[in-house]
């Protein structure tokens, strides 16, 4: 067993415990929902044209430009022959494997959003496994795979942007133990987890900005995560629970604290039709909910009605944060 596969077992065996715990008696599960990548329901992100020659240093060319397919007939095989500050570029296309990137400094880029797509036909594990520093994945679909669509774990440096992730069967765009990063412009549906996570960091320094998630079980997790952490700009509707920063001990840099969230849309969040989990029933409802954490800002802004744990289904605040410390 790898090291991902082990990691996902490990997750999910601790899930399953939590929701033994949490409801005692049989919970429905519901399937995922399909979102097709042309079909970005109410989203205002499109297909987006990179500029011609950027690299990952912002004013600095590429070293090289590796091609899929004309060049390199899979995304793996050019990740494998790429060096540091490489550019990845990717035509349309449904490319069926799991990519794993352990070179540091690389871009990855689809040149077209909606059309160059990872499908996992529920076979395969990750869409993107990235366990190299400063890597940035941008400009495409990941669907269909049985675990994280877009993942980088124990990484300094990482960027997802104008990325779509939908009806996977974990997290949707995931940084685990990892810090100094930013995702924007992304879309993520139907996944049973989290559509954005980032979590068992501190610091983090990362931001999530101007991102959509919708029809998931979590719009945001955040376990054990904060330190210069910053969720802005975004849109969180449709889910079963909208932003959720929380605590465990059975992860790294316990507890959460210190995230700021700011003049983002949590809206509807009480989708019993969203795939889930058992054991994210009991946030059901829940604009923002902060569970266990502490030293949260919740700058007033004209689309955020913090700092209060919001109830959508009733549409009204609920003066507590469960388990917070506010210092």
């Amino acid at each position: 067993m790898n090291h991902f596969a082990h990691r996902n077992l490990v997750r999910r065996l601790v899930a399953t415990l939590i929701s033994c715990l949490l409801l005692w008696g049989p919970t429905p599960m519901v399937a995922p929902r399909t979102h097709e990548a042309g079909l970005q329901t109410g989203s205002a992100f499109h297909p987006w044209s990179p500029p011609t020659g950027q690299g990952m240093t912002t004013g600095k060319p590429p070293a090289a430009v590796l091609h899929v397919p004309e060049a390199f007939a899979t995304i793996q095989a050019a990740v494998n022959a790429a060096r540091p500050y490489d550019l990845i570029s990717i035509a349309p296309g449904i490319y069926h494997e799991a990519v794993i990137v352990r070179t540091a400094h690389l871009t990855i880029r689809g040149r077209d959003r909606n059309r160059v797509i990872l499908d996992g036909n529920f076979e395969l594990g990750d869409g993107f496994a990235v366990i190299a520093n400063y890597v940035v994945l941008e400009n495409m679909t990941v669907r269909h795979y049985l675990g994280n669509a877009f993942y980088w774990e124990d990484v300094q440096g990482f960027r997802g942007s104008y990325l779509t992730a939908y009806a996977n069967g974990d997290y949707g765009v995931y940084a685990y133990n990892s810090n100094t990063g930013q995702f924007d412009h992304d879309l993520a549906a139907g996944q049973p987890d989290s559509g954005f996570y980032i979590g068992g960091c501190h610091p983090c320094n990362a931001i999530i900005s101007q991102v959509i998630a919708e029809d998931n079980a979590i719009g945001y997790s955040g376990t054990n995560a904060g330190g210069n952490l910053l969720i802005r700009d975004s849109i969180w509707r449709e889910n079963m629970v909208g932003i959720l920063p929380n605590s465990h001990d059975f992860e790294p840099h316990p507890p959460e604290d210190d995230t700021t969230i700011m003049n983002n849309l949590a809206e509807n969040n009480n989708n019993l039709n969203a795939p889930a989990k058992a054991f994210i029933y009991f946030a059901f409802g829940n604009g923002i909910m902060d569970l266990g954490g502490k030293r949260q800002s919740y700058p007033e802004q004209p689309r955020q009605r913090a700092p209060l744990l919001w109830d959508c289904a009733r549409t009204k605040p609920i003066h507590t944060l469960l388990g917070a410390r506010r210092q």
